[in-house]
């Protein structure tokens, strides 16, 4: 089991947020939507590939085949590549939102068709893997938060969905929301759930990336047995820096209870 952490720090210096995630073992590619407000999930890919403009609360977007690819660049990259190097690190995390989410952040300003977000990803998927060279392990998070209450549209995204598993060398679905039993069947890819939300179910799901926070520590080791990764819960760019190193670790600490069995 390998600590990492999801995208977004509370963190409004650089150098501070570059030196905690490679606290972890695997460090992420993190925005600091404290920093920018840009930054946030979703909005960041379209303002940057310049087919949108405004924020949140009046979004103005495009086409997305006039989308400019090739213009966006992950916040901090040159940063972490940097520190990549100096580390000598040889797997990493990315992460960038997931069709489902794009697409029902975007039909709140517009219509917008499925295949008009499908084709719009999977080129931003490409290139973004594209920043680092072909011997990093790279692992990918497709951020989902919207997938259980828009889940009628996963069917239209799975290709986006196979062509990002076919990218990476590891390929996760992120859904900080609860799904459902019959949902959590019906993906056939890994999945990173915060364990917290599934307490209370009698039928526990299986992640290979598990997400905890100051109220799931009381959950007993075997719980965390079957995953690949440990993480924070979702949210940590909205906690205090304070609250980030607490639950660093927090996690080392579960991490080697687990491993000395």
């Amino acid at each position: 089991m390998k600590t990492l952490h999801i995208g977004s720090l509370p963190f409004k210096d650089i150098n501070q947020a570059i030196h905690y995630t490679f606290q972890y073992d695997i460090p992420t590619l993190f925005s600091l939507p404290q920093l920018d407000q840009d930054e946030w999930l979703g909005l960041d890919v379209l303002l940057k590939t310049e087919v949108a403009s405004g924020d949140f609360d009046d979004l103005k977007v495009k086409s997305l085949s006039h989308a400019k690819i090739e213009n966006y660049k992950p916040a901090y990259v040159e940063e972490f590549k940097k520190k990549l190097s100096h580390t000598g690190k040889k797997e990493m995390k990315l992460q960038c939102v997931g069709p489902v989410t794009l697409h029902s952040i975007i039909k709140r300003f517009r219509p917008i068709e499925y295949i008009e977000v499908a084709l719009f990803l999977k080129k931003l998927y490409a290139h973004i893997g594209s920043f680092f060279p072909d011997e990093m392990d790279m692992i990918f998070f497709m951020d989902e938060p919207f997938l259980a209450q828009n889940f009628d549209s996963l069917p239209f995204f799975e290709e986006v969905y196979r062509d990002a598993n076919a990218l990476y060398d590891t390929f996760v679905v992120h859904c900080c929301d609860h799904l459902n039993q019959a949902q959590l069947k019906q993906i056939h890819y890994p999945l990173h759930l915060d364990l917290a939300l599934y307490q209370n179910d009698q039928t526990k799901p299986s992640p290979m990336a598990i997400g905890i926070a100051n109220e799931s520590l009381q959950l007993r080791a075997f719980d965390l047995e079957q995953g690949e990764f440990i993480a924070p819960a979702c949210g940590l760019g909205l906690k205090s820096e304070a609250y980030c190193w607490q639950i660093l670790q927090q996690l080392k600490t579960i991490k080697s209870q687990i491993h000395q069995g």
